[in-house]
């Protein structure tokens, strides 16, 4: 059927004509032509006045990206502007989720689209997952102890997980050790959840090893307090 291609009114569509493009759409998937179909798919997306539908362009064009073009990032990119303009559509969340526990590289880029929608939908226990995944690409103390401490407030305020959340809580200490404010976290939530051993076990531990004579006093003195 390739010779269907070279119809005149084909080779000259343009993003108006959705009648052309869609007939081409279905040859190029049929004859296997990915680039000739990505660039179908980002017409009709173009010309897309109905939301519902260029949902749906946008959707494929990810597919596409991720599978027969092997280009993750392009497909990051169509599943952002998916979910911006529906939170919803889980298939494009389900894509990003695969594309941040399987591309390092991308997985900061793909939590950064995820983390609001499943905030704004109440989807806790998926933001605690989303957080953990996210932990493993951060490098800098404060950003990981950031993270840490944001999944300890929706362990503790969303999912009533006070052990949990101090257990989030006391892996930042280890990273940022010398925090009033975490300390003061820490604290109030080994109240809540009946446990300050775990608390006074890292403070040891942490005075122990740390080379910074101020901070290992400071949590020397703190231990003093439990």
């Amino acid at each position: 059927p390739t010779e269907l291609l070279e119809q005149p009114e084909d080779r000259e569509a343009r993003p108006g004509d959705a009648a052309v493009l869609a007939r081409l759409e279905s040859l190029y998937r049929a004859e296997s032509m990915w680039d000739d179909l990505l660039e179908n798919l980002r017409l009709q997306a173009a010309g897309a006045e109905d939301k519902a539908r260029r949902v749906e362009l946008r959707v494929a064009l990810g597919e596409l990206h991720a599978s027969r073009l092997e280009d993750p990032a392009s497909a990051l990119e169509q599943y952002r502007l998916v979910l911006a303009e529906d939170p919803t559509e889980r298939r494009a969340a389900d894509a990003l989720r695969k594309i941040a526990e399987e591309r390092e590289e991308l997985r900061l880029d793909a939590t950064d689209v995820l983390l609001p929608v499943v905030t704004s939908e109440g989807r806790h226990e998926d933001r605690v997952a989303l957080l953990e995944l996210r932990l493993s690409s951060l490098s800098e103390p404060t950003d990981r102890a950031q993270a840490l401490r944001t999944m300890a407030t929706v362990l503790d305020r969303d999912l009533g997980r006070s052990a949990d959340a101090l257990g989030a809580l006391l892996r930042a200490l280890e990273e940022t050790p010398d925090d009033p404010s975490l300390h003061e976290d820490v604290a109030a939530v080994s109240e809540k959840a009946g446990d300050f051993g775990r608390y006074a076990d890292v403070l040891a531990t942490r005075a122990g090893a740390t080379l910074d004579a101020v901070v290992a006093r400071d949590l020397h003195v703190r231990h003093g307090k439990i």
